[in-house]
C-alpha cells in the first residue's frame, strides 16, 4: 500500500491526498481515499494524483487498475483517464459508540 500528498509548490500546502493497495500477486492495484481540499479544486489535483498513481503502477508492472469514485465528483475525472464504470458500491456505516 502506498499513500500520496500533493502539495502546491507556491504555498508549500498540502491540497490533495490519494492512496493505492497494491497486489502484484494479480499484477493488480486499487486506488483509495482520492481527494482534493475545497480551495484546490478545480486544479488538477485530482487528475495529477490519478496520473502519479498510474505512472507507479506502471512502473511496477501492473496490469489492471481500480478505482471507487463517487458519481458526481470523481466519477467525471477518472472517466476521462479510461476508467470504466463496472458496478454500483454499496454504502455501510457504524456509529463507533455501537
Amino acid at each position: 500500500t502506498i499513500q500520496l500528498l500533493a502539495t502546491d509548490i507556491r504555498t508549500q500546502q498540502d491540497v490533495g491526498s490519494g492512496g493505492m493497495s497494491i497486489f502484484e500477486e494479480f499484477s493488480a492495484g486499487l486506488f483509495f481515499g482520492g481527494g482534493t481540499i475545497p480551495s484546490a479544486r478545480n486544479q488538477g489535483v485530482y487528475t495529477a494524483m490519478i496520473d502519479a498513481r498510474m505512472a507507479y503502477a506502471q512502473q511496477r508492472g501492473l496490469t489492471f487498475l481500480g478505482i471507487y469514485a463517487r458519481q458526481k465528483s470523481s466519477s467525471p475525472i477518472t472517466a476521462k483517464q479510461g476508467f470504466i464504470k463496472c458496478g454500483e458500491m454499496t454504502y455501510w456505516r457504524r456509529l463507533a459508540s455501537e
